[in-house]
């Protein structure tokens, strides 16, 4: 099968390249053989996860992937690539305030045109603050035939936003779920070591400092590593806050992951480390699915209805209640909410009920009869 993929490729972070990687399982279950046209705003950096990724690929995935990029912000790389494609998909992501959605308005509406079928897995509906980015969400929405939106929040946005709309709407848990749940299942854990990963979001480096510090003294024995999940300049870098932290703290046992590392060996870190503190949305996701261990640091409102939509679907139980997870903006969490979190439970979360999930994405992207 033919297919183009767009988005904010270019500056991918690994939550998008774990993204993406569910979304080609999902294609390759049902459609055998692909190839993929992978339309980037920097092709420059999507070369690298092609390169890094496709081994991964090769291991969730049993059918042939061939994927080719393209420069998605010139014109006529965009126009033949969805000429060219039996399907169009913004594969991941937001429809907000951000550059390239004048680019995804076009591409929706060139392949309504070409009678090319098209939609949008795994997407958020964020803010949109001004009229032409609000009029540019409206186009992608009133042309595409499906859409499996990541939280029932954005699917409910989606339909006030464009309630004349055609398309199949329906929500379920992000793709990078599916990358995570497959690579469980086909690459066991060989070891686990005695490593803390930390992720946080850039923002409050002086309450970051401290909330490192006391992971640290109340997980003693432990390595700590401060995880980024994005490694390009261009438009994300944690490295550099990160590092910030390191060399305030000035600890021998802290270190920061400053060399690039691929969404295998990421989760690879993720799955083998003791346990886990999380703050990013993608972060957490993958961290509690391969891990299970550890602790959730919501950082804004935002953040925090994101990742507890996901926890709605994975955690009816309720694992993650107040003891587990902390949201910053009731101010800083106290020490004790750090300590011997390596002693604690594991979670389980409800497979279930992603595989219901998983469905909706089988049902909107199965062959035509």
């Amino acid at each position: 099968m033919k297919v183009c993929i767009i988005g904010g490729y270019g500056g991918e972070s690994i939550g998008d390249r774990a993204s993406l990687a569910g979304i080609l399982a999902f294609l390759s279950e049902l459609h055998g053989e692909l190839d993929v046209q992978l339309g980037s705003l920097e092709p420059f950096y999507s070369e690298r996860t092609v390169r890094e990724d496709q081994s991964l690929w090769e291991k969730l995935i049993p059918g042939r992937i061939k994927v080719d990029l393209f420069n998605s912000t010139v014109l006529g790389e965009l126009k033949a690539s969805i000429a060219g494609a039996e399907l169009l998909l913004l594969g991941g992501g937001m429809l907000a305030d951000w550059r390239g959605m004048h680019m995804l308005s076009f591409a929706f509406r060139f392949a309504r045109k070409r009678r090319v079928r098209s939609g949008l897995l795994g997407c958020g509906l964020g803010r949109l603050s001004g009229a032409a980015y609000r009029q540019a969400a409206m186009d992608v929405l009133s042309n595409v035939d499906f859409a499996v939106f990541r939280d029932s929040r954005s699917e409910e946005a989606a339909r006030a936003l464009s309630p004349d709309s055609g398309a199949v709407y329906c929500s379920a848990s992000d793709p990078a779920t599916y990358c995570a749940v497959l690579f469980k299942a086909v690459c066991p854990l060989v070891e686990v070591g005695k490593m803390v990963s930390i992720n946080l979001a850039d923002g409050c480096p002086g309450l970051s400092a401290e909330m490192v510090e006391a992971i640290m003294d109340g997980n003693e024995g432990n390595k700590a590593v401060l995880v980024p999940m994005g490694y390009f300049p261009p438009t994300r870098d944690d490295r550099a806050f990160m590092n910030a932290i390191r060399y305030r703290l000035g600890r021998r046992e802290l270190s920061v992951q400053n060399r690039p590392l691929s969404l295998e060996e990421t989760m690879r870190l993720f799955a083998s480390s003791s346990s886990f503190f999380g703050m990013n949305y993608h972060a957490v996701m993958l961290m509690s699915l391969l891990n299970g261990k550890g602790r959730i640091l919501n950082a804004s409102s935002g953040c925090a209805s994101d990742i507890r939509d996901f926890l709605k679907i994975v955690d009816p139980s309720g694992f993650w209640g107040p003891e587990r997870m902390f949201s910053l903006e009731q101010g800083k969490p106290d020490r004790s909410f750090f300590l011997r979190v390596i002693n604690d439970e594991v979670f389980e979360p409800a497979y279930d009920r992603l595989e219901h999930g998983f469905e909706s994405y089988r049902a909107v992207i199965a062959p035509s009869e």
